[in-house]
């Protein structure tokens, strides 16, 4: 009986020191180094409701985050349960610190390819 329990022991340790080493799922993943957050503020008097914001932030994630290839996630985190539940932050992570400061350019890019093009058209009908 003690040899089964030491070998059932000695089993369970190995299994606990190797385990490590074979799970590796996540190290594959591309995971953000750095990271940006931007605090803003949802101004609760304005005309503007929070599914018309959220309808336009997506528009912008579509066209310009989610095309930025400097850019590894983009997520908002709103404050429902806080003394103040006006505040918003965004937050923005980043492979490398050179793509902080590609992602801007990049961005700038997109938003003229998404916007400005856009509007030309229509000035032309």
């Amino acid at each position: 009986m003690k040899t089964t329990n030491r070998f059932f022991a000695a089993f369970i340790v190995m299994l606990l020191l190797f385990s490590t080493s074979i799970i590796s799922a996540q190290d594959d993943e591309k995971r953000p180094m750095y990271y940006t957050v931007t605090t803003m503020y949802w101004d609760s008097d304005s005309d503007m409701s929070m599914d018309d914001w959220k309808a336009g932030e997506k528009e912008y994630m579509e066209k310009v985050t989610s095309k930025n290839e400097h850019i590894s996630g983009a997520w908002y985190y709103t404050h429902l349960l806080t003394p103040n539940s006006n505040e918003v932050l965004y937050v923005q992570g980043y492979p490398s610190w050179e793509a902080i400061d590609l992602s801007g350019a990049r961005s700038a890019e997109l938003e003229k390819e998404a916007w400005y093009q856009r509007k030309r058209l229509e000035n032309r009908f």
